[in-house]
């Protein structure tokens, strides 16, 4: 399988960062909840699967401060504003999409 192989959707607070950002057209969590749907559309349109991933940067909630401060000595401003980048059970995964449909959630 190659880059073009499939597509990729992720929880919505992995996105949440472009509800604030003001150049953003993405102003609600319907809207993010609208792209995860409209990228499985795509997915079905074109026969690619779609893979919901975690972008995981840490194993256990908790651990985002180490990210924070990791962040904050960078320089980034926005370090404090975490995204929820833990590693996540199969259920806690199924939950995070459970706005697709018990089917669909448990298919990607």
């Amino acid at each position: 399988m190659n880059f073009y192989d499939y597509l990729e959707i992720q929880p919505l607070g992995n996105n949440s960062f472009m509800l604030r950002d003001e150049k953003s057209t993405v102003n609600s969590w319907d809207d993010l909840i609208e792209i995860n749907r409209r990228i499985v559309s795509l997915g079905e349109k074109f026969g690619k699967p779609v893979c919901a991933t975690c972008d995981v940067h840490f194993l256990d909630p908790q651990d985002e401060v180490y990210r924070r401060i990791i962040m904050a000595g960078q320089g980034f401003k926005d370090s404090d504003d975490q995204a929820p980048l833990y590693l996540r059970t199969t259920e806690e995964m199924l939950k995070e999409f459970e706005y697709l449909g018990p089917d669909k959630a448990h298919e990607v």
